[in-house]
């Protein structure tokens, strides 16, 4: 099914947020791929909707997590 702006802004909120550089680039470029390999793209959107879906998923303990450096320490844990 593919999402027009139309669509996605009827059933979703919209979120603003600040990514790294890289990380940014690395998105920008992971969607080219997508498209070069496979003939269409997965947007931006909804390859993170899925990795927003994916952290909910693993019911990580908030109550542990105090800060980043822990939150990527259980991940890389969990995620072996």
């Amino acid at each position: 099914m593919k999402m027009t702006k139309e669509f996605m802004n009827s059933i979703f909120d919209q979120v603003n947020f600040r990514l790294k550089t890289e990380l940014s680039d690395w998105l920008t470029e992971t969607v080219r791929k997508t498209k070069h390999l496979h003939g269409s793209k997965i947007c931006k959107e909804q390859i993170l909707m899925e990795l927003v879906s994916f952290l909910r998923d693993l019911n990580l303990n908030w109550s542990e997590i105090k800060d980043t450096k822990i939150l990527k320490k259980i991940l890389k844990e969990r995620i072996k």
